[in-house]
C-alpha cells in the first residue's frame, strides 16, 4: 500500500505540484490527412499541396497523438481590440483560456511523409486546489521594416473582464466532467427542493390563513374525518412505499463521485473562487511595476 502522504497526493510528486499543477492532456489530430483520406483513393488523389499521394497514402488517416504534460497555470491569450491580425476578439477570462488550450500546430506527418498541419487541443485531466491565470499581455513583436532592432517587446492593453468565480467544467476532459457533473447535479436538485420546500411553505401558510377564516363546525370536522380515514390509510400506505423507494435511491445517489485532484472536496463542482490579484502597472513590458 502506497504511504498516506503519497496517497493524498494523488499523482503529483511534490507539494508544490499537488496545490499548482494541474494534469494536462494534449491531442494532436492531424488536419491534412483527413482532407486526403475525403478525396478518395487511387494513383490520382492530390494532396492539399496539389502534389499527388501514393496510392498508401490515399485514404489513410494519421491517428491522434495523446500526451500527457503538467502545467502549474493557465494562461489567457488576449487578442482583438486594435490588433487587426487577431481572429478572436476576447472579452472574458474564460474566452482566453479557451483560446490557449487550442490552436494549430506544424508537425511531422508519418502517413504524409512530410511535415503538416495538426490541431491541438488541450484539457485537464487533473485539477488542483488553487490555479493561477496569467493573462498573456507581453509579446514579441518582429519588426522587419525597422534598421534599429528585429523585434520590440509589447503589451496588451485590452481589457479583459473576470468575475468572482471561475468555472473550469469546459476545460476539462470528459472523466473529469463526469465526476464534477455528479457534484453539480445533486447541488442543483438540492437547490429546487429547497425552492420547492419554501414554496410548499408559503402556500401552506395562505392555506391555514384561508382555513382559519372559514373554519368548520366541530360536527362538519367529525364526519370530514371520518369519511377520509380509509382514504388517509391508503395515502399513508402509498407514502410509507414511496418513501422506501427514495430512501433507496439516495442512498445509491449518495455514492461518492470519484477524486478529480489532491486536496479537493467530494463534493466539488469545478468553480475556483478569486481570492488573490497581482497586476502590472505601466505601458512598458521593461518598465511599471507589479501591485
Amino acid at each position: 500500500a502506497a504511504p498516506a502522504g503519497e496517497a493524498e497526493l494523488q499523482g503529483a510528486n511534490n507539494l508544490i505540484d499537488a496545490v499548482f499543477g494541474m494534469k494536462m492532456e494534449e491531442t494532436l489530430t492531424c488536419d491534412e490527412t483527413a482532407v486526403v483520406s475525403s478525396g478518395g483513393g487511387g494513383d490520382d488523389a492530390m494532396d492539399v499541396d496539389g502534389g499527388k499521394t501514393s496510392e498508401g497514402d490515399a485514404g489513410a488517416i494519421e491517428p491522434a497523438v495523446k500526451s500527457y504534460d503538467l502545467h502549474r497555470k493557465l494562461v489567457c491569450n488576449i487578442q482583438g481590440g486594435s490588433d487587426a491580425s487577431s481572429q478572436t476578439n476576447v472579452n472574458h477570462v474564460a474566452e482566453g483560456i479557451a483560446l490557449s488550450l487550442g490552436g494549430k500546430i506544424e508537425k511531422r506527418s508519418d502517413v504524409l511523409g512530410r511535415d503538416a498541419i495538426w490541431t491541438r487541443k488541450q484539457r485537464i485531466s487533473r485539477l488542483p486546489p488553487v490555479i493561477c491565470v496569467q493573462f498573456g499581455r507581453f509579446y514579441w513583436k518582429h519588426t522587419p521594416d525597422s534598421q534599429d532592432h528585429s523585434g520590440v517587446k509589447c503589451k496588451v492593453m485590452k481589457p479583459v473582464a473576470f468575475s468572482g468565480t471561475l468555472d473550469v467544467y469546459e476545460f476539462c476532459t470528459e472523466e473529469v466532467q463526469k465526476a464534477l457533473k455528479v457534484s453539480r447535479d445533486r447541488a442543483l436538485a438540492a437547490e429546487e427542493d429547497r425552492i420547492a420546500k419554501k414554496l410548499r411553505g408559503e402556500r401552506e401558510g395562505e392555506a391555514m390563513e384561508t382555513d382559519n377564516d372559514a373554519k368548520p363546525s366541530s360536527a362538519e370536522a367529525e364526519a370530514i374525518a371520518n369519511a377520509g380515514d380509509d382514504e388517509e390509510a391508503e395515502a399513508l400506505k402509498a407514502a410509507l412505499a414511496m418513501s422506501m423507494q427514495e430512501d433507496g435511491g439516495a442512498a445509491h445517489a449518495q455514492d461518492p463521485p470519484a477524486p478529480v485532484g489532491p486536496g479537493l472536496p467530494k463534493d466539488f463542482q469545478g468553480q475556483y473562487e478569486l481570492f488573490a490579484v497581482v497586476t502590472h502597472k505601466g505601458r512598458d513590458a521593461d518598465g511599471g511595476h507589479y501591485m
